[in-house]
């Protein structure tokens, strides 16, 4: 149904409607496909008028035109063919486009230097963009994002009850700062062990656990501290991961304390190999296993 005259997508002028009867339809503009380089046909229809204003400002920065169009939804005249000089200095550049073309790689990329994103921008979009537009732009972006972030951490919650309600058997354990009584709670880690791996590590993988920490790229940092085991056919299995502020002895601990819960580690944990890949805290590693759980390692 969608794509334009390059697109790899399946052209169809015909769609069902709700009674299941096919209805004769125009050619559809998919923005995902057709906006890389935007090509246009007579009787092509569009999501919305943004995204029709998005197209025609891509195929003129990448022509090189300039254009100026009435308030009005529908094109009257389409003229494939234009004898227009091309323009560096294009007023088609806008803040707005420029954030929607390359907010994930900016959010990828928060300490990306606004003189190299300018010059990035220039390339693909084929225009004069000063290092002005691209700080703004990083700004708007790095904005976005981290608003973004926020309201998903206001709902952990949900997504705690969620995982629970679809698996009963999953461990999901959340800390939050309360010593700020003026704010709300602050985020510190979370814990989480998804049933079906819990239950395949106890009852079908080998007694090896491996135990790694890394850095988490994002606006609010923090690191990502994992488990993973080894199947029956010495494949990866990921048994447990949590998000904690910062890789230390308290955050391990905690850590190691709700996975040996989850597993069913006794005390002496006789027939468990630790395997420890992080040179920072694998002292903390082995000195907690050894002393708290009495534990072979590797």
């Amino acid at each position: 149904m969608f794509g334009g005259e390059d697109s790899d997508e399946e052209q169809s002028n015909n769609i069902v409607n709700f009674d299941g009867e096919r209805e004769e339809q125009g050619l559809y503009f998919n923005p995902k496909i057709d906006m890389v380089r935007p090509r246009f046909q007579f009787g092509m229809m569009f999501g919305s008028v943004l995204i029709l204003r998005d197209a025609l400002r891509l195929m003129a920065l990448q022509r090189g035109w300039e254009y100026q169009y009435e308030k009005n939804d529908k094109i009257k005249e389409w003229i494939p063919r234009h004898t227009c000089n091309r323009t560096f200095n294009n007023t088609m550049v806008r803040m707005k486009l420029l954030v929607r073309k390359f907010k994930d790689r900016t959010a990828l990329n928060p300490d990306w230097n606004p003189k190299s994103l300018a010059k990035t921008m220039q390339s693909e979009m084929r225009a004069k963009v000063n290092k002005q537009m691209a700080y703004k732009d990083k700004v708007a972006v790095l904005e976005e994002v981290e608003g973004s972030i926020r309201d998903q951490f206001a709902r952990l919650k949900d997504y705690e009850n969620e995982l629970k309600r679809v698996n009963p058997d999953t461990t999901v354990d959340i800390r939050c700062d309360f010593s700020n009584s003026n704010k709300d709670p602050q985020f510190q880690r979370m814990y989480i062990c998804l049933g079906p791996l819990k239950n395949g590590m106890k009852s079908g993988c080998r007694s090896v656990m491996g135990l790694d920490g890394a850095f988490l790229k994002s606006p609010f940092g923090g690191q990502l501290l994992t488990a993973v085991g080894v199947d029956a056919n010495n494949n990866s299995w990921v048994i447990a991961y949590a998000m904690v502020e910062n890789e230390n002895k308290d955050s391990w601990i905690w850590f190691l304390e709700l996975l040996c819960k989850d597993l069913d580690i006794k005390e002496d944990g006789v027939g468990w190999f630790l395997l420890v890949t992080s040179k920072k805290a694998s002292f903390l590693h082995v000195k907690w296993w050894c002393q708290v759980r009495k534990s072979n390692f590797v």
